[in-house]
Order: C-alpha cells, then structure tokens, then sequence
C-alpha cells in the first residue's frame, strides 16, 4: 500500500510541476508576444519604405491601445507615419503635376487624425501646409471662373468640400 500511496505521490507532484511550468509559460508568452508583435512592426515601418505604412495601417489598428502608445513612442515610427500621409495627401491634390483628387487628400488627413498616438502638432503642421495648398488652388478656381465640375476637375466646389471635411467649422462656400 506504501508504494501505490508514494507512486500516487510522485505522479500528483508531477503533474503539479508540469501544470506549473505551463502557467509560467503561458504568463511569459502573453507578456512577450504582444511585445514582440510591437518590436516586428516597428522595424518593418522605421526601416522600410514608406509603403511599408500603407501595408501594416490594419496591423497597428489591431493593437491594443498601449501597443500603439508604445509604437509611436519610437520616433522613427511617428517619422514614418507622417511622411507616408504628408506624401500621399501632396500627391493626391498636386496642381502643378495635374492631380485633383482632393477628397482623397481630406480622407488621408482624417485617417492621419485617428492615429492618437502621433503627436498633434505634427498631424496640424501637415493639415496647415494642406489647407494652405488648398486655399490657394481655390483663389485659384475662383479667380478662372471654374467653379462646378463640369468646368475642370480643380474646381472651387471640389476644393471647397475637400476643405470642409478636413475643417467642418470653416466653410468655405
């Protein structure tokens, strides 16, 4: 009977241990992935190009918020994020190279916003230099009497609803 009790001991004992090294497993995983997730990512953004942005929005989105605090916390990231918009919203509404899509430009800057975690003064320094662009392609509009769509693609109705989204206090017609 001492032998079955003993043997019995031992088998509980090791199944206590081996129930053990899975609990600190599984509290050591659950502590390093997530960071391990934020680690990749910000490699990937601060070292590639800047389609690199465009292809991981969906994977930063799906962090938690103290992953995304952490992320951007790294300044190569921020620098990253902010010069992918500031050079899509440039190339999307560029009148010198012909390209109008203004809502395009006003989507990309109210996506920019919905990143918390970039600092605002970066996110408003590039909404100044976008309005001020749109501002002038407006006079611009204005000036030449091409106001509605029909008249050209760069149209005072187009940029002036570009405008309003980016700024809805501001209505510009």
């Amino acid at each position: 009977f001492n032998r079955i009790a003993t043997a019995f001991q031992d088998a509980a004992a090791g199944v206590l241990g081996a129930a053990m090294l899975v609990a600190v497993l599984a509290f050591v995983l659950a502590w390093w992935l997530p960071r391990r997730e934020v680690e990749t990512l910000a490699v990937l953004l601060a070292e590639g190009p800047p389609e690199r942005v465009a292809q991981a929005i969906g994977d930063v989105r799906a962090l938690d918020d103290g992953q995304r605090q952490s992320l951007f916390a790294i300044p190569a990231v921020r620098n990253a994020f902010t010069d992918f918009y500031r050079e899509r919203i440039a190339t999307a509404a560029n009148a010198r190279a012909e390209r109008y899509d203004y809502r395009e430009a006003a989507r990309l800057i109210i996506e920019l916003r919905s990143f918390e975690e970039i600092p605002r003064e970066s996110v408003d320094k590039i909404i100044a230099d976008t309005s001020s662009r749109f501002d002038d392609d407006l006079s611009v509009a204005r000036k030449s009497g091409v106001l509605i769509d029909r008249q050209g693609r760069s149209n005072a109705v187009a940029i002036a609803e570009a405008m309003d989204l980016i700024d809805p206090a501001g209505k510009r017609l």
